[in-house]
This record gives structure tokens, C-alpha cells and sequence, in this order.
């Protein structure tokens, strides 16, 4: 999978930096030659640095590859740290931005999914699971349907998520399990709307909301994606 979009840096400082990241470029990768969003910080920071030392970037939540959208990075120790703390209190808010193709007309148009996931680390999914399994992990997240567009005569559906917990492919697989299934999506739904698979995941991290971890002051950012499927519904 490859991208040829640039990450884009919305906001830095000596403690952290949000940046939106394209689809197709992975957080971190273990092959040295592969490009990835730690990396290219990396190499950003070290130039700016007139000592030229070795930058700190710490990776407190991740995207998966296909996903694009907001992420925010700390520059030290102390920032990851607090930054971390957030997310395991449940102060760090992330929202995303689905297309989804139902496979029956939803009988609410919001709700709160709260499921039990388990990674199949051979398959690189997760699924469904008894609350009783090993290894099972509470998933939770609020979905909001917020506008519809008929495409190749389907129907497809927005729907906004708000993460309550960040389990391994999380929304794909609480969606899909509960019939809302993301459009091309065909690792889980393999028979999934298109004619042919896309490189990208039709879903986009478009709000983020967390404390400074060194001032405490709230700090807010939204992007609203382009690509298609997106660019069927008209964002603000």
C-alpha cells in the first residue's frame, strides 16, 4: 500500500505535534527502508535541530495504514506520559468519520455499541467474542448516522464514531458485526459493496480533543476529508 500524500503538521511545540496523517502511510514500520509518520518526524525535527540530536516521537495512539486522519505525537518523555494518562482515564476524545453500506435500515439513527473483541494475530483481524474468552477486551464507542447518498443505486450511510476504548481494528469490526458493515471493507465483510477493493479505508479521524499535557489547556483540532468515498456527503 502506498500514499503519495504528505503528512501535514497543524500544530507544534516543544512538547508535542498533531499532524493530520494521509491513508496508506503506517504510524511505524519495522522495515528500515519503508517510509512512516515516525520517521518522517524524526528526520523533520532532527534537521531543524543545530545540535542535530536524536529527536524523541512517541506514539501514544496509532491509525491503521489504510486510515487517515488526525494524530498527535509526543515530543518527550512527560508528554507521552500525560498524553497516556488521558487516554486511560478516558479524557482524550477521538472521533471518526465512516462510510458505511447497511445491510438493513438501522432501527436507531445513534446508539452505544459495547461489545468484547478478540485479536486473531494470524489473520491481522479481531472479532466478536464471549466477555468469558481469553484474551477478550471490552470495546466501546457511541455512532451517530449523520447523512445518506445513494451511489450505483446503494445506499450508502456517514456515520460519525466516538471511541470509548481503542481495540485492534475496533470500528471495522463493531461495525461490520452490527450490520453496518464499511464500504470496500472486504477483510470484514468480504462481500462488500464495489467492484474492486480500495487501497484506502473509507474511514477518516476527524476530530481530536485532548488537555496540553505541559499547560492543561484544551486543545481542539478537526479536518474533514476529501477522498472518495467522502466526497459524496458536503461537509462544513
Amino acid at each position: 500500500m502506498e500514499t503519495k500524500q504528505k503528512f501535514v503538521v497543524l500544530f507544534e511545540d516543544e512538547q508535542l505535534c498533531v499532524c493530520k496523517k494521509p491513508p496508506g502511510l503506517p504510524c511505524e514500520s519495522a522495515k528500515m527502508s519503508q517510509p512512516d509518520l515516525v520517521k518522517l518526524l524524526k528526520k523533520r525535527y532532527f534537521l531543524k535541530d543545530p545540535e542535530q540530536r536524536e529527536p524523541y516521537i512517541g506514539l501514544v495512539h496509532r491509525l491503521d495504514q489504510p486510515v487517515g486522519g488526525i494524530m498527535v505525537l509526543a515530543r518527550t518523555p512527560r508528554a507521552a506520559e500525560g498524553l497516556s494518562r488521558q487516554i486511560r482515564e478516558r479524557r482524550f476524545v477521538k472521533q471518526y468519520l465512516a462510510v458505511v453500506t447497511p445491510e438493513k435500515e438501522p432501527e436507531e439513527c445513534s446508539g452505544h455499541f459495547k461489545d468484547y473483541l478478540k485479536k486473531e494475530g494470524t489473520a491481522n483481524r479481531s472479532r466478536i467474542a464471549d466477555k468469558e474468552e481469553r484474551q477478550a477486551k471490552l470495546a466501546e464507542m457511541d455512532y451517530e448516522i449523520i447523512g445518506q447518498q445513494i451511489y450505483q443505486e446503494r445506499k450508502l450511510m456517514l456515520v460519525k464514531v466516538t471511541l470509548g476504548t481503542g481495540r485492534h481494528h475496533q470500528i471495522r469490526a463493531q461495525l461490520s458485526f452490527h450490520g453496518m458493515p464499511l464500504m470496500f471493507d472486504r477483510k470484514y465483510r468480504p462481500s462488500s459493496y464495489g467492484e474492486q477493493e480500495l487501497r484506502n479505508a473509507a474511514l477518516f479521524a476527524y476530530h481530536l480533543e485532548f488537555a496540553h499535557p505541559e499547560t492543561g489547556k484544551v486543545m481542539e483540532f478537526t479536518q474533514y476529508p476529501e477522498a472518495f468515498p467522502f466526497s459524496l456527503f458536503p461537509f462544513p
